[in-house]
């Protein structure tokens, strides 16, 4: 087992003393990128003042983050592939971490009166890293990609066809206007629209990229890939917005995220996506470095509904109940991460429930007492631990001390991070610790794109429910805000009492920055964006 990012510093303390420390529908006109219609409210944005600098162009921008590479399609991107897609790839219109719609490659658009046409104009000149000009019929081919039957097993296309299912059709008027039609009006449009990058995936042999490299829009080009080193990525000279100030840039990806901020402190990488928090109190009050923050769902435990004894929902409550979440908060993530027990734990999401926020405390008599319901007297439970993520070591360790106390086992088995993403389909598996995104945006996109959330679908482990998926699909048609917020409300509801997913704590993305680095920011979705930053 991987030792303790606590041992790790030198320090060895009991766990109990590792505390601290450290929509309404507008049915109107939008054009130029002003005005929204789909009335998300903002997720925690934070970060750290600078001031204006002087800045240069060229150079080498090097980063740092934990885990593999498994794909380079940005409609199937993992946690490890968020930071990278914004540099390759663009979209027509994406939402900004301020909740307000940004014209990418359309530079306006039109949504009808009655909320059922969108038109969106293309930029002039628009090109792909390969030279080819941009036209809408490229939007129209890739619509196509979610009826192609060559595509229909991949998980990236299963995705956007989900996130899609109000969009009627997609056509080209002109070589730039793209219009597409909706079966229904759609309070939520621009949250499609932050999904659906532009992306070339005529060779159905590798819809990942992992043979062949993707040709993208976006203000990077990428030129080569090691699964060793790493993916180099150069400016696109061609880029709407003008050539990209730094030159290159480096993604390297490592097994662990243990060191990363070292590497960050050593010179080594100008930034980092941070996986251990115990790190950040070493650069917190440094003027030598910076850190930013955007807050967008939760860590949960999965657990397998279809297999013994977790087919019972007293079993999976019980689970529910044993967690500390409080202490995981405090001990794995330093405060940084508050405990919840619903992934709409905000205002923001459409099916906010407060009393449902700190549901399901830590009880462990309550815990026991569901256990002895379900006839349930002795349990031992494997743990696949995903090494690349430090603050589940603490987080598992804690959740095992205390399920001891009740007579559960939890064998915890430290895992890589392609291995840690196999156990999700597999039938065998007992719990999984998993991390959903997109828990502040519209309850439609939620549901349409976190699986293991969704009853009989493929990543769900097992679980099902007819009348949770008849509510998933009334909310996604629903256009009265009032009974669109009561259908998500009734599916707040069942998440927890079902406890087939159970949220743990929250989820962010956290990056640590050299101070030199000016510029960079992220999108609603937490991903990150490099096109407009530069090196002093």
């Amino acid at each position: 087992m991987p030792e303790s990012p606590f041992e790790a510093e030198g320090m060895k303390f009991s766990r109990r003393k590792l505390l601290a420390g450290g929509g309404a529908l507008a049915g109107a006109v939008a054009v130029n990128g002003i005005g929204r219609t789909s009335g998300l409210s903002l997720p925690s944005v934070t970060g750290s003042a600078r001031g204006p600098m002087a800045r240069k162009s060229g150079g080498l921008f090097r980063y740092a983050e934990a885990g593999a590479f498994a794909t380079f399609n940005p409609w199937h991107e993992q946690p490890v592939e968020e930071d990278i897609a914004n540099q390759i790839y663009s979209r027509l219109v994406y939402v900004d971490a301020r909740g307000k719609p940004v014209p990418d490659l359309a530079q306006s658009w039109t949504l009808a009166p009655n909320a059922r046409q969108l038109t969106l104009k293309l930029r002039p000149n628009l090109t792909w890293h390969s030279g080819k000009k941009v036209s809408a019929s490229d939007f129209v081919r890739m619509y196509g990609y979610m009826s192609n039957p060559a595509l229909k097993t991949d998980l990236g296309v299963e995705k956007m066809t989900a996130l899609f299912k109000p969009v009627s059709s997609v056509r080209a008027e002109k070589a730039d206007t793209i219009v597409m039609q909706f079966s229904d009006p759609v309070p939520y449009v621009w949250d499609i629209l932050s999904y659906w990058y532009l992306v070339n995936l005529d060779n159905t042999s590798d819809p990942n990229f992992m043979s062949h490299l993707p040709d993208g829009t976006g203000p990077y080009q990428m030129v080569r890939f090691d699964p060793s080193q790493g993916a180099y990525l150069k400016a696109f000279p061609n880029y709407y917005a003008g050539k990209p100030a730094v030159s290159q840039l480096q993604f390297n990806t490592f097994a662990a995220g243990t060191s990363l901020v070292s590497d960050l402190q050593s010179g080594l990488v100008d930034g980092v996506l941070v996986t251990n928090y115990a790190d950040m109190k070493s650069i917190s009050h440094n003027k030598s470095y910076t850190h930013s923050r955007v807050q967008t769902g939760v860590w949960d435990l999965m657990v397998n509904s279809a297999k013994a004894p977790f087919t019972s929902q007293s079993v999976r409550q019980a689970l529910s109940y044993s967690l500390d979440r409080a202490q995981i908060s405090q001990a794995a993530y330093f405060g940084y991460e508050k405990p919840v027990s619903t992934p709409f734990f905000a205002p923001a999401a459409t099916g906010y429930v407060k009393s449902l926020v700190n549901a399901q405390s830590f009880d462990l008599n309550t815990a026991k007492s569901l256990l002895d319901g379900a006839n349930v007297g002795s349990l031992s439970m494997n743990f696949p631990l995903p090494v690349a993520y430090p603050p589940l070591q603490t987080l598992a360790e804690i959740w095992q001390a205390d399920l001891a106390r009740i007579g559960v086992t939890l064998n915890i088995q430290p895992v890589d991070t392609p291995s840690w993403l196999s156990y999700i389909t597999n039938p065998a598996t007992d719990v999984l610790i998993w991390n959903n995104g997109r828990c502040l945006l519209d309850g439609a996109v939620f549901w349409a794109t976190q699986g293991n959330f969704v009853p009989g679908n493929s990543q769900s482990m097992g679980y099902r429910d007819s009348f949770v998926s008849s509510l998933i699909a009334q909310g996604q048609a629903q256009v009265n805000p009032l009974l669109r917020a009561q259908t998500y409300q009734d599916l707040n509801h069942s998440v927890v009492d079902s406890a087939h997913c159970i949220a743990i704590v929250t989820y962010s993305n956290t990056w640590a920055w050299s101070a030199k680095v000016r510029g960079e920011s992220a999108d609603l979705i937490g991903n990150l964006q490099l096109g407009s930053a530069s090196l002093t």
